[in-house]
């Protein structure tokens, strides 16, 4: 491959992209983050100020694959509706939008059960 500009490409390991949630099932990992934000913050847990979910498209730019991101998409947007989907960021120096894609939805505290279906 031989570049019209000169770029950097680079990535995380898959353990600096998330914070793992010791405990296996999703139900002793609920109660670890339920004490936390009971003893460590101000929040209510029954009762959020907002709920938001958001969904990234594939970054096929490097090398992901769309098929899974593309149906997880799908599926959410048939239970939450179309949300509000913008670029990740823009490409520089010629600002021009990414490919990929975040899709961010604002869950209402009737629809918080919801996300079970998908």
């Amino acid at each position: 491959m031989i570049a019209e500009r000169p770029y950097i490409i680079y990535t995380l390991p898959q353990s600096k992209m998330t914070q793992a949630l010791i405990g296996g099932k999703i139900e002793k990992v609920w109660d670890k983050v339920q004490k936390f934000l009971t003893n460590c913050t101000t929040a209510i847990i029954d009762n959020p100020d907002s709920t938001y979910l958001t969904a990234f498209s594939a970054a096929e730019d490097h090398g992901e694959l769309p098929e899974l991101a593309d149906k997880l998409l799908r599926r959410t947007k048939d239970v939450f509706g179309a949300g509000q989907t913008s670029p990740i960021g823009n490409l520089w120096p010629q600002n021009v939008p990414t490919k990929q894609t975040k899709t961010t939805w604002d869950v209402k505290s009737n629809e918080c059960s919801k996300p079970l279906n998908i």
